[in-house]
């Protein structure tokens, strides 16, 4: 149960010109969104260049309470993890990365440096606790990407989310950039990997990377239209080859966060999802939990859990049957029982809206057994209001010179009362809770599995 968060990544939140992105990433979203994943799984990975290149990473960090010591971020055995490639960063520090960083003319980047020196300084007093490192580039063919790109998402086999005639077209930039050369042949030393790719369409500053333009500037003006597919198909590819070395190098399975924004260049066709571990393929699931406790998610409570309430989550036993649950539905695929597949994500469904209800109970003790309370007292009321109104009905056919009201039309009018106050209990409810509630009904639980609450 471990997984790569990629939302932090500085082209998500450093607003490059000329990408048209479609999400936005703001503080407050970034700091919820972490915490919130914190609580579903026993590992949630952020890249440590994610922290020092994104210019929100001050900000995200002192939202998630940092500089409290009784925060989730700050507890020493928390999900909150920092993975640090030791093939490319070989340093002791933060301080020594935004340092050695600031004069590296092949990479790309947008970051802010003072900012940056700040995210490290918090990194350095605060998370070194929370570091795993990780050798996940040192084996890696300098053109993995190319054939990530081809098979997965620039073929109309790969990738429904585009039209054909795109896909081609991007298909046929790749091939020509590829024709020119491989540039390990140049000397260049850093493969066909994302600084290399932003480098050519534009974006880069120093004089190496302006020469590097030059050279490939007759192809990429061609498709210059696509800048924006190609890149973001680029940056799909590289974070779902993070997590494919980062499991190798851990020896586990380490599964993918996709953000909101590739899903816009990026859909398998079919419903099947790749999986980034390379681990197979697998079809995608949606399961339910239980309305009612969505109202109880508010985001507050989440963004601001404190490192002992979080254990107390990740050690109840409805996290643990949570977890046993999805494990059953997405690695006993070879199951072809439609009614065993059905059986487990009933399972599933009914786990997670238990785990979801002692979230609610151990965030919000208060609010929530007052939800409880009135939930109970409104769905009474029908059976309430039924019952009297079939005292007055049944009043009515016994008094004398009353009109004569049939049994079924009795049993019709008891019914409409029922569904009535039913519906008008639900809307109450809605109304009385709806601010706390979390504003997206469905949300990414794994690669292949999302939750709905209903």
């Amino acid at each position: 149960m471990e997984t790569l968060l990629l939302h932090l990544d500085e082209e998500l939140t450093n607003n490059r010109p000329g990408r048209s992105r479609r999400t936005n990433y703001e503080v407050d979203d970034l700091a919820f969104w972490t915490q919130f994943y914190s609580l579903f799984y026993d590992s949630v990975y952020v890249p440590a260049n994610f922290l020092t290149d994104s210019n929100l990473t001050p900000l995200i960090l002192e939202r998630m309470g940092i500089l409290n010591p009784r925060s989730a971020i700050r507890a020493q055995d928390g999900p909150f993890k920092i993975l640090w490639d030791t093939s490319r960063f070989q340093f002791d520090s933060f301080r020594e990365m935004v340092r050695e960083g600031a004069t590296d003319e092949s990479t790309v980047t947008l970051r802010d440096v003072a900012v940056s020196r700040t995210t490290a300084e918090l990194c350095d007093k605060f998370l070194t606790s929370r570091i795993v490192h990780a050798d996940m580039t040192a084996n890696l063919d300098p053109k993995e990407s190319v054939q990530q790109l081809t098979q997965e998402v620039f073929s109309p086999s790969g990738n429904a989310a585009l039209p054909e005639h795109q896909l081609h077209r991007l298909n046929e930039c790749l091939i020509k950039i590829v024709g020119r050369g491989d540039i390990l042949e140049h000397g260049e030393g850093f493969g066909y990997g994302r600084n290399f790719y932003y480098t050519i369409f534009g974006y880069g500053k120093t004089e190496f990377q302006l020469k590097l333009f030059q050279h490939f500037a007759d192809i990429t003006q061609d498709y210059i239209d696509l800048r924006h597919e190609f890149l973001t198909a680029v940056d799909y590819v590289s974070h779902r080859l993070k997590a494919k070395f980062a499991g190798h190098a851990l020896g586990r399975e380490i599964g993918v966060l996709i953000p909101n924004e590739y899903n816009w260049i990026v859909v398998p066709p079919n419903k099947i999802v790749a999986l980034a571990s390379g681990l197979g393929c697998a079809q995608p699931t949606e399961v339910g939990v239980k309305g009612q406790f969505r109202h109880l998610l508010d985001r507050e409570s989440i963004t601001n859990i404190t490192a002992e309430n979080l254990h107390k989550l990740h050690d109840s036993n409805e996290y643990k049957r949570y977890r046993a649950a999805l494990e059953d539905l997405r690695w006993d695929r070879q199951v072809k029982d439609e009614q065993e597949t059905t059986r487990r994500e009933k399972n599933l469904e009914d786990c997670l809206g238990a785990y979801v209800e002692r979230i609610t109970s151990t965030l919000n003790p208060k609010r929530h057994k007052l939800h409880t309370a009135i939930t109970m007292a409104v769905e009474g009321i029908p059976t309430m209001l039924g019952f009297t109104a079939r005292l007055v009905l049944g009043g009515l056919r016994e008094s004398e010179g009353s009109p004569q009201i049939p049994e079924g039309e009795i049993s019709t009018i008891l019914h409409g009362v029922e569904v009535f106050s039913r519906s008008t209990g639900s809307k109450l409810i809605d109304r009385m809770t709806k601010e706390n509630s979390i504003e997206c009904n469905t949300v990414q639980l794994t690669e292949d599995i999302n939750i709905y609450f209903r």
